[in-house]
């Protein structure tokens, strides 16, 4: 029995083998990541977005949990489709396991482990993911703009090449917290 129901349009492109050599090996290998993210490729190349998240939510499922690039992936079909909630989820996802694994590592290592040493993998690789995150934060009326200032300050200090966009977004951010600090003592001097 096969998992997935096809459209039947006709394939062109050179994605179109690919697609049909998905479909022959679903049913014997359900579980292999390899298989669905060439058949959500083959779909994201069609402009079948929707078909292709489904897929790539299935390659998670059998990914390793470290799994980055997937989550990558499907943030940027959920953003495609301008659903900026998804893509935030998946984002922050990227961002919570490439922390988490630095700070296993270091943990583990004989050297001493502080935790501004310790903040993830290399920031250059999850710095979209956080530049991403914080500026949705940023924009989102009554959003976390404390979560946004952590994520924006640790890519400003970095040596990605979103460093000057993180520290132009987190002026502008430490205004904005500035700006609700005051708001709060004038609300609280109002009422005393």
């Amino acid at each position: 029995m096969l998992y997935i129901i096809i459209n039947m349009q006709p394939l062109y492109g050179s994605y179109c083998a690919k697609f049909r050599q998905c479909i022959a090996y679903i049913p014997c290998r359900p579980y292999d990541v390899r298989l669905w993210q060439a058949q959500g490729a083959s779909y994201q190349e069609m402009g079948r977005l929707r078909e292709a998240i489904e897929c790539l939510k299935r390659a998670l499922l059998g990914a390793d949990a470290n799994e980055i690039a997937i989550a990558l992936k499907l943030a940027r079909l959920h953003n495609d489709l301008d659903e900026t909630v998804d893509a935030v989820a998946y984002h922050r996802r990227v961002i919570d396991i490439s922390r988490a694994m630095r700070m296993l590592h270091c943990h583990q290592s004989t050297v001493s482990s502080d935790d501004a040493n310790c903040i993830g993998k290399p920031v250059a690789e999850w710095a979209r993911s956080a530049m991403y995150v914080a500026q949705y934060y940023y924009v989102l009326e009554g959003g976390d703009l404390e979560l946004s200032r952590g994520l924006l300050e640790m890519v400003a200090g970095s040596n990605s090449e979103d460093a000057d966009a993180a520290a132009d977004l987190l002026k502008r951010v430490k205004t904005a917290i500035g700006r609700e600090e005051n708001e709060v003592k004038e609300e609280s001097s109002i009422e005393m």
